[in-house]
């Protein structure tokens, strides 16, 4: 993704989009650091004989750390998130191309404070998690 530059930004501004792509190993070593013993992440026998999912299951807080690198990289040190909230929606499975979309709602040109809206998006189209991100961006002195 480009640098954000503070002049160049205005409200409705799109970011450009970002693809995730989880593999198994992603999943298995998200699970492992947050203590998640839920067998739907990792193993895939379980998963879709025993839950009938079709696939293991991508962890909703995975995707909202897709969604902050998603802004993250935008901002590409030249800003920080300070307040975030999403709500996950629906379910991701491994396999599933998502996709981070988003847009600036407010920006106050004297402070440098923004307002982001966005989404993630499967490749069903179903929006899995909706996010509302407050960046602060560094201005130059």
């Amino acid at each position: 993704m480009n640098a954000v530059e503070f002049n160049d930004i205005r409200e409705g501004y799109t970011l450009p989009e970002s693809t995730y792509s989880p593999s198994m190993q992603q999943l298995f070593l998200y699970a492992a650091s947050t203590w998640n013993a839920h067998r739907i992440h990792y193993d895939h026998v379980y998963t879709t004989k025993v839950e009938c999912y079709e696939n293991l299951v991508v962890q909703g807080p995975l995707i909202a750390d897709f969604f902050t690198q998603h802004i993250i990289s935008w901002l590409a040190g030249r800003g920080k998130i300070t307040a975030y909230k999403y709500s996950n929606r629906s379910i991701s499975f491994l396999g599933d191309k998502l996709v981070a979309k988003a847009k600036i709602n407010y920006i106050n040109n004297d402070t440098g404070v923004m307002e982001i809206e966005g989404y993630i998006e499967n490749i069903r189209g179903d929006i899995v998690l909706p996010g509302h991100v407050t960046v602060e961006l560094i201005r130059n002195a």
